[in-house]
């Protein structure tokens, strides 16, 4: 017998909200994010205190990256990703004919 699966509701917000705003009622979340948590592991705890799935992204260059693909990193391996791709380094070009060939 197949099962009804309703598809989930995304939706993105650019503004803060509050959680009980989300779920209709007042939520008592208590639960401390730590940077060698890993991706996958706040989102399920997330989830399981509000009820709420959520998706981490990470800047990068400029572009909102969703991390589904990296979820297995830790928040800070996120966090040095996306700090690392939006600095910008002059690197000086190499000039290719300044080598000796043997």
């Amino acid at each position: 017998m197949m099962q009804n699966i309703l598809p989930r509701k995304q939706i993105r917000f650019r503004e803060m909200r509050k959680i009980s705003d989300l779920v209709g009622h007042s939520v008592n979340v208590d639960f401390e994010i730590q940077p060698l948590m890993t991706v996958g592991e706040f989102e399920k705890i997330f989830y399981e205190k509000t009820s709420l799935g959520v998706q981490v992204f990470r800047k990068s260059a400029g572009i909102w990256l969703q991390t589904s693909s990296t979820d297995s990193w830790t928040l800070e391996k996120q966090n040095g990703k996306g700090e690392r791709s939006d600095s910008h380094v002059e690197i000086d070009p190499i000039d290719i004919t300044d080598f000796d060939v043997e």
